[in-house]
């Protein structure tokens, strides 16, 4: 006997509710890092990967075809253009140096303000949101950056960006990442196995996630935490659940809470993250420490029965 819909939704939202607790838990615990896809960025005015895909098909004269390989037809241009041609085209798309903000999205993955985020995206926003509430991150897009972290916050732009002229989106690139993010590799492989992941805003058509996925399904296993993924565009689909599941990913499929698909997402994200008045942003963290040299001095001037008068703007 077949299990209805309803009972479906119901298991489904049992799942979602206690793969929440854990990934709570992991946030409070400081054992949760993200990872972000480029899903995170559309709303601020960058491509889809789909609609990137559709615009080097128009510039090589080639149909589209659903099914096409994205890693592919970026190679297809290199090949034809050469390195010059396709990196300007690559900025055009992408349209890197246009004065682009961060969105709702990127300010809701900021609040989490977790010890390390890790993107496949070339854009900066992560940087700006973070520097706007006074966070205080390091990034990492390169090998030799690594050497040089102690203990910082951490983005790490694990496909470089356009800054730095070593962004990762045609197949040589991915074919070649070993060799040329051996480092940046090493580190985000150690974080898949020692602490939770939540991947925001992937589709499951995104090459990185396949990349991503691979790594998980050769380091999680019986004694890892396996992965977890918020999928806030299409509805439960079985099938497709147990498959990523399978690689050590679990999909939980955010509609099922809201009617709009973004508002469900968002409202998820605000039920992993518990709100704490022990988190301080880095200007309330600076402040809180010049108060407590200040009470020092204080404290050492009244010795001496020298007056001080220090205060403190809101």
């Amino acid at each position: 006997m077949s299990e209805s819909k309803d009972e479906k939704i119901v298991e489904m939202n049992s799942f979602v509710k206690e793969s929440i607790q854990i990934l709570r838990e992991a946030y409070l615990s400081k054992k949760l890092v993200l990872f972000v896809g480029s899903g995170a960025d559309i709303d601020s005015g960058i491509p889809s990967w789909s609609s990137a895909i559709h615009d080097f098909c128009d510039h090589l004269h080639l149909e589209y075809e659903a099914g096409t390989d994205y890693l592919r037809i970026p190679q297809y241009y290199f090949n034809s253009r050469g390195k010059k041609e396709y990196v300007e085209l690559c900025r055009k798309i992408f349209r890197h140096g246009q004065q682009l903000q961060p969105n709702e999205f990127h300010g809701k993955i900021a609040a989490f303000h977790v010890d390390t985020m890790i993107t496949t995206n070339y854009t900066d926003f992560l940087e700006q949101e973070m520097n706007r509430r006074g966070y205080i991150y390091r990034t990492v897009c390169q090998d030799k950056d690594l050497p040089y972290v102690h203990h910082e916050k951490l983005i790490v732009k694990m496909h470089g960006d356009f800054a730095h002229d070593n962004f990762v989106l045609k197949e040589d690139d991915y074919l070649k990442y070993h060799k040329n993010f051996r480092l940046i590799e090493t580190y985000v492989k150690s974080v898949i196995a020692n602490h939770v992941v939540l991947f925001l805003g992937y589709s499951f058509q995104d090459p990185d996630l396949k990349q991503l996925f691979s790594w998980v399904k050769d380091i999680v296993g019986d004694d890892f935490q396996q992965a977890y993924l918020l999928e806030g565009i299409k509805d439960y689909n079985k099938n497709e659940f147990e498959y990523y599941r399978n690689l050590g990913v679990n999909i939980l499929y955010t509609n099922s809470c809201r009617k709009d698909k973004k508002d469900a997402l968002f409202a998820v994200m605000d039920m992993i993250r518990q709100e704490s008045s022990e988190q301080l942003s880095g200007l309330e963290e600076a402040k809180r420490y010049l108060r407590l040299i200040c009470i020092s001095t204080i404290s050492c001037t009244d010795m001496w029965k020298r007056p001080v008068h220090v205060s403190f703007g809101s």
